[in-house]
């Protein structure tokens, strides 16, 4: 066997132990039917349901079941245990022909009892999997641990055999059948182990009971949201050094709240969406329900909230403009060295030490094509903290854990305010007028919305961070939306929008993105790719659904994110 390149190992996804079929669901579907519906509409819905055809997924189970040997097995659990492999499998190999599943090889990571382990995965797993290899329908590869170079390290890796894909094409495999266990742990604890975090077990207190209701009604709005990148072929997207592929996909909108400590102290932002891995290029060209987007983001947030939290009188004007500390680099702007800055003070507040810090920026330098290169890090710090001088002992201290946790209480309270309605009351100085049920998508401290939103959504980031850091309400926070500040800099773009519009492969795509929706409209609607997928989850894709495909196991007591006036409208007075 030929060895494999490291890189190669880094496009992967680790074997998800919740997939399932839609057919697996264990609980009763049509309790969650609207009580307006009648009952031949419900029966309507069943029988669709039940047409569906899961036929290819059974003929592969059954298939390579009986091509393995396994002594002394039961024979329900192994036919779980391949389903999970395959669904696996079969999910990342449609989504790149090239990305392996990650495995595990020690049996303490298969705990059947475990909240993050729904299925009830048991460590048995690892012989299915050494037998599926053995029997040709799949390669297992050890993983390798160097000792002096940790870097170069992976865990073990699956992928399918000729033998296995030829019986996917085969049985023509519906990939929108593979779904989510309804019941899947949504608010995840994880501590630092070594150099990992991994998760941890935990007691349910009312607060993660709040947590988890907010996150179980979210994914299920989400679940029911059409949410699109348009401008692109049906293979994916590709940017970075390694080149690995975004799936835009339907089943790619599961949202977890991570946090890093045992006393959610620490952490607490939402991870899982396919739209925070895009660039900004891809993130304005994205769609909810067929309808364009705007993306506000908070400016200087992440150094703002430092000197806030602390009642640290703040800095004035660009916390990012190091030339007002007399710092200029003879290649970049400071507008070119921003995102480097950014992600600078993300280090800066999560190691224990400079030397630390100046190692893990060069790392993301070297591994980051959007980072600009060239630039003495030491210099450029240096800079950092002569402009930020009145917090410098914050850095290196670890703050960046608590950060997130406040960030992520406004991010939660802006979630919360969109999708639940409420009972409207007579709002003075307001023309807002809410309904809920409206979808937002995080990228921790920006948000993205549906373009007629944009000034509700504005008012919302602004007061819900006044009122989580208990700031007067006369106290400026500035929020910027995307692509205005884009047309302050490169000023409206004027291309195939009064002729014919641009074939996707034409390099003026590259600024697009650079003019106000509006004006994007006549590309947008060309896109035939785009219209194709959203009538297939409108239609085909919309029948195999179900409503409110996820659980709550137990709801809190007293929930904290619904009906609350200052979670509603906190930038105005109380009546």
């Amino acid at each position: 066997m030929s060895k494999i390149n490291v890189t190669e190992f880094d496009n992967y996804e680790q074997l998800d132990l919740n997939l399932i079929l839609m057919e697996d669901k264990r609980w009763d579907y049509w309790k969650f039917l609207t009580e307006k519906e009648d009952e031949k509409t419900i029966a309507e819905h069943k029988n669709k349901v039940r047409a569906i055809d899961y036929s290819g997924y059974i003929n592969i189970i059954e298939e390579v079941y009986s091509g393995l040997s396994l002594e002394g097995h039961n024979q329900r659990i192994a036919k779980n245990y391949i389903k999970l492999i395959i669904l696996n499998i079969a999910f990342n190999y449609n989504a790149d022909k090239k990305r392996y599943t990650g495995f595990h090889l020690n049996e303490k990571q298969y705990n059947p009892k475990s909240r993050y382990n729904k299925n009830q995965i048991g460590k048995t797993i690892i012989k299915i999997a050494w037998a599926m290899h053995k029997a040709e329908f799949i390669v297992l590869r050890r993983g390798y641990n160097n000792k002096y170079n940790p870097e170069a390290s992976y865990n073990a890796k699956l992928s399918p055999t000729k033998k296995l894909t030829d019986l996917m094409k085969k049985n023509k495999l519906n990939y929108n059948l593979v779904t989510r266990h309804p019941e899947e742990e949504t608010i995840v604890v994880k501590i630092k182990k070594g150099k990992n975090n991994v998760p941890i077990e935990y007691e349910d207190t009312e607060e993660i009971l709040s947590y988890r209701k907010l996150m179980v009604d979210y994914n299920n709005l989400l679940a029911n949201t059409h949410i699109d990148v348009y401008a692109r072929k049906n293979d994916g997207i590709k940017f970075g050094k390694i080149e690995t592929p975004i799936e835009i996909s339907q089943n790619r909108k599961f949202v977890r709240r991570i946090f890093n400590s045992p006393d959610l102290s620490l952490g607490g932002r939402i991870y899982g969406g396919f739209w925070q891995q895009l660039n900004s290029e891809y993130r304005d060209m994205i769609t909810i329900d067929g309808q364009q987007t705007i993306e506000i983001d908070y400016s200087g947030m992440g150094i703002a909230l430092l000197y806030d939290k602390y009642k640290i009188k703040r800095f004035v004007g660009d916390a990012y403009n190091l030339s007002l500390v007399g710092y200029k680099h003879k290649k970049y702007s400071m507008e070119e060295l921003r995102p480097l800055l950014k992600q600078a003070l993300i280090i800066m507040l999560n190691t224990k030490s400079y030397q630390e810090c100046i190692s893990a920026i060069r790392k993301d330098v070297r591994t980051n094509d959007e980072l600009p290169g060239d630039v003495n890090i030491e210099e450029l710090i240096s800079a950092f903290v002569k402009r930020h001088e009145p917090i410098k002992h914050l850095f290196y201290t670890y703050q960046g854990g608590l950060q997130q946790n406040l960030d992520s209480e406004v991010c939660c309270n802006i979630i919360a305010y969109f999708m639940y309605d409420y009972e409207y009351k007579y709002v003075p100085d307001s023309e807002i007028i809410h309904k809920g049920n409206i979808p937002v998508l995080t990228i921790h401290d920006s948000f993205l919305i549906a373009q007629e939103h944009e000034a509700e959504l504005k008012k919302q980031m602004e007061g819900q961070y006044r009122f989580l850091l208990k700031l007067k309400r006369e106290t400026k926070i500035k929020t910027k939306t995307e692509y205005k500040e884009a047309i302050k800099k490169y000023g409206v773009m004027d291309i195939g929008f009064n002729d014919e519009p641009l074939p996707f492969d034409n390099p003026a795509w590259k600024v697009v993105t650079q003019v106000p929706p509006e004006q994007r409209y006549k590309i947008f609607q060309a896109d035939n790719y785009w219209s194709d997928r959203i009538e297939d989850f409108r239609h085909s894709f919309g029948i195999d659904r179900f409503p409110n495909p996820f659980l709550l196991p137990k709801k809190p007591k007293k929930y904290k994110y619904k009906n609350v006036w200052e979670n509603l409208f906190p930038f105005l007075d109380k009546n």
